[in-house]
C-alpha cells in the first residue's frame, strides 16, 4: 500500500449526508483513486476480492491479523500491506475532534461505490474508533486459524475479536512521529 495521501485532492470530496453530521460521504471522480480507497478500506471495513495481487494488493484476514499481532508483540512484520487511512484527519476535522474524545464509526459502501462513514459518540457497538489520543483503533476479527494465539475475548471460545488496538497504518505512524518530543543532540 502506498504511503501517499491519496485522500486529498481535487478529485476527492468529503461531505455530510443531507445535513446529518453523523454520516460522512467520501466521493471521488477518479477510478484510480476509488480503487485505492477500496483496497485501503477493504481489509478492516468490508470484503473486496482481487484477482491480481500485483495490480490490486489487498490482504487476507490472516495477514491483517499477523501484522497487528506481531506489531503488538514488538516483532517484525511484512510491511508490504500496511494500510494508509490518512482520511482520518479529515474525519477528525469534520467532527471537531478534540483530545480526550472518542469517536466510533462504521465504514460502508453505498450504491455508487462511495465510502460512507457512520459516526457514533457511543463506541460500544463499533469495531472502529478514533481514540482519545487521535489514533485509529479497531477490534480485529481473529481468524479461526489464529485463535490459539489469544485469550478468550468477550467470553467466547474460541475468541472472535481482539480488544481495541491501534491500526498499523501510515496515518497512525505519522501521528506517532508527530507526537514524539523532539530531542536536541
Amino acid at each position: 500500500m502506498t504511503s501517499a495521501n491519496f485522500y486529498e485532492g481535487d478529485s476527492v470530496t468529503y461531505e455530510f449526508v443531507d445535513d446529518n453530521t453523523d454520516v460522512v460521504r467520501i466521493t471521488t471522480t477518479s477510478e484510480d483513486i476509488r480503487q485505492l480507497f477500496l483496497r485501503d478500506f477493504s481489509p478492516m471495513c468490508f470484503i473486496v476480492c482481487y484477482e491480481n495481487d500485483q495490480e490490486n494488493p489487498s490482504m487476507t484476514a490472516e495477514e491483517l491479523h499477523d501484522i497487528h499481532y506481531k506489531a503488538k508483540k514488538g516483532l517484525n512484520y511484512n510491511p508490504n500491506h500496511i494500510l494508509n487511512h490518512q482520511w482520518i484527519d479529515k474525519i477528525k476535522q469534520m467532527t471537531n475532534w478534540q483530545p480526550g474524545k472518542e469517536v466510533g464509526f462504521q465504514a460502508l459502501l453505498d450504491d455508487d461505490n462511495n465510502i460512507v462513514i457512520a459516526l457514533y459518540d457511543d463506541i460500544v457497538s463499533c469495531h472502529t474508533k478514533i481514540d482519545e489520543d487521535g489514533f485509529l483503533c479497531h477490534t480485529m476479527k481473529i481468524p479461526t486459524s489464529r485463535s490459539h494465539l489469544h485469550d478468550t475475548i468477550f467470553h467466547t471460545s474460541p475468541p472472535i475479536f481482539t480488544e481495541y488496538q491501534r491500526v498499523v497504518c501510515w496515518y497512525n505512524s505519522n501521528l506517532e512521529e508527530e507526537s514524539r518530543p523532539y530531542v536536541f543532540k
